[in-house]
């Protein structure tokens, strides 16, 4: 009887583990539809039926996942910021401070170039955060953990003997905002060579914080 109970129990936690699996798989499908279409219609213009088409499944299915469009603005939001905390960790695996904060910049610059059509969409998601306290938040999270990823290993730098004992937080701040920036003004000037700004950026940046 022991032994029928422990294998019952255990295709239960297999049936348990296979619907979490598919319903991870259909939220990355709703998801991958919305942000198409709201890369090429905007927010405020996309339906929920657009996203049911282009995802390829019901409008009951994205309603059974997501209360509505903005749960699934939020959940986008959520994705991004997961890409980069879920790559940060291998950062601290690297040589140096100084290396660690290249890393950092090189990380984000990976993630937006691999998303650049998203750039407009985030500019949508800045006009929501201003009047809507969780897309606040969200923005809040995102730029927090890119600035504690930064300033640990400018921290460490110093540690190092490698950096100015600069306050690590607020010079984090400052070179991921302006890396931040630079990808912003690509929507307005397309003809931006972002690797070559980049580039002088971290130059500039490491010139300013390096021991003599």
């Amino acid at each position: 009887m022991g032994q029928v109970a422990r294998e019952s129990a255990g295709d239960s936690k297999r049936a348990t583990q296979g619907l979490s699996v598919a319903a991870d798989a259909r939220r990355e499908q709703i998801l991958a539809g919305a942000m198409q279409c709201f890369i090429e219609g905007g927010y405020h213009d996309t339906t929920m039926d657009q996203i049911a088409e282009r995802a390829g499944v019901s409008k009951g299915a994205i309603y059974w996942y997501y209360r509505g469009k903005r749960d699934v603005f939020l959940a986008l939001m959520d994705q991004t910021i997961g890409q980069f905390a879920s790559q940060g960790s291998a950062i601290e695996r690297v040589e140096s401070g100084v290396d660690g904060i290249l890393a950092v910049s090189r990380l984000f610059q990976q993630l937006v170039k691999e998303n650049l059509p998203l750039a407009e969409l985030r500019l949508e998601y800045l006009a929501h955060a201003t009047r809507d306290e969780p897309i606040r938040a969200k923005f809040r999270d995102g730029y927090l953990i890119l600035t504690q990823v930064m300033a640990a290993q400018i921290h460490r730098g110093i540690e190092e003997g490698a950096i100015r004992p600069v306050d690590a937080e607020a010079t984090a701040i400052n070179f991921t905002s302006t890396l931040d920036g630079l990808h912003m003004r690509k929507v307005f000037l397309p003809s931006l060579d972002l690797e070559r700004l980049w580039r002088e950026a971290e130059d500039l940046f490491l010139s300013s914080i390096r021991v003599a």
